[in-house]
């Protein structure tokens, strides 16, 4: 499964940055999502930019990432 973790930078500084600038979920996730889909970046990686936006705004607050 990718996570953030796996993300290579500068793509991985600015997903922490959406991450930490919204604390509604939803606004965070809509974020992620325009971000991601409109990155190659992410269309290489040959995954769906939506769910992996989903799965890194799910896990986002139990990681240390969150602290």
């Amino acid at each position: 499964m990718m996570s953030i973790d796996t993300v290579k930078e500068p793509f991985k500084n600015r997903i922490l940055e959406i991450l930490k600038s919204e604390s509604d979920s939803d606004a965070r996730l809509r974020k992620l999502k325009v971000y991601m889909l409109t990155e190659d970046y992410f269309k290489s990686l040959n995954v769906d930019a939506a769910w992996l936006a989903y799965e890194i705004n799910r896990t986002y607050r139990s990681s240390d990432y969150a602290r």
